[in-house]
């Protein structure tokens, strides 16, 4: 299996610390890969077991989570039926969810709605797995990364979580515009951004991080795509869907901590998850 084999190539790289065929086999992967920058390398019936074990809906519900009942993009979490959120604009979709961008009718804001794709929300563990990563986002608190406001799961089985809503650019985006301008030395774009302030940049995503894995939380998707530049200065660090948890394996009061069923937190802790060119080492345990 693809799991097998990855935990094969990597003790043995950690032994000879030859990387030609870590390099052979990504390089493989990635090919055979639909959307090769995205995080779906294993498909759910490779890794885990596919048997109705994980929490069902009713389960989810039980969280004390407050439910919506109208569809998105139209969400009631008002009192008395009162409409809270209502879509403005659709900000993007992946493989895994789709991006609304809505406005607060209490706050006279416009926030980001992340909502579990339909076929998604099928399996279970997609489900879990979407509730856990709002879990772990919403815990870290830093100025470095998003801020969830609130989770809900309706009685049509929608998943969705708000949070801030970014407006700017990815730091991938950000890094091809510098060397757009740049030939022989690095010069400076229209927007301001140089080689200097990307390095300024990488310190603030390196604090991020270091505050992430003080909770004992490692992100294992971390790469330009992932990393938010706000349009004044802020760089976010997102995607925390495949994010490892190390209260799982250990007990400390101090991290992270998540709530799921017992099936989905053993096949967290088996899984190999992330983009083959940026996964974390520490995947390995």
């Amino acid at each position: 299996m693809w799991n097998q084999k990855l935990k094969s190539l990597l003790h043995s790289f950690l032994q000879s610390k030859d990387t030609t065929e870590i390099e052979h086999f990504f390089e493989e992967q990635t090919q055979s890969f639909l959307d090769p920058d995205a995080t779906q390398a294993l498909s759910e019936h490779e890794i885990y077991d596919t048997s109705d074990i994980s929490l069902s809906i009713a389960q989810l519900q039980s969280m004390n989570f407050d439910l919506p009942i109208q569809d998105i993009p139209i969400v009631n979490l008002g009192t008395n039926g009162a409409t809270r959120y209502k879509a403005i604009s659709k900000l993007g979709q992946g493989g895994m969810a789709t991006v609304w961008q809505m406005k607060d009718s209490q706050l006279l804001r416009s926030v980001a709605l992340k909502q579990l794709l339909k076929e998604k929300a099928e399996s279970n563990y997609e489900q879990e797995n979407f509730v856990v990563e709002a879990q772990i986002t919403a815990q870290l608190q830093h100025p470095g990364i998003v801020p969830i406001h609130d989770l809900q799961v309706d009685e049509s089985d929608n998943v969705y979580f708000t949070m801030r809503e970014i407006q700017g650019q990815t730091l991938d985006d950000v890094i091809q515009s510098v060397h757009r301008v740049s030939d022989r030395r690095w010069n400076t774009t229209h927007s301001g951004w140089n080689l200097r302030r990307l390095i300024d940049g990488l310190d603030k995503i390196c604090q991020t991080i270091a505050y992430a894995h003080a909770r004992g939380v490692v992100h294992q998707d971390l790469k330009p795509a992932n990393i938010m530049v706000g349009d004044y200065g802020e760089i976010l660090v997102v995607d925390w869907g495949v994010a490892r948890v190390r209260s799982l394996y250990e007990h400390n009061p101090n991290w992270v901590q998540v709530k799921a069923s017992a099936a989905y937190l053993e096949r967290k802790r088996i899984s190999i998850s992330g983009t083959p060119r940026y996964m974390a080492p520490e995947q390995i345990h």
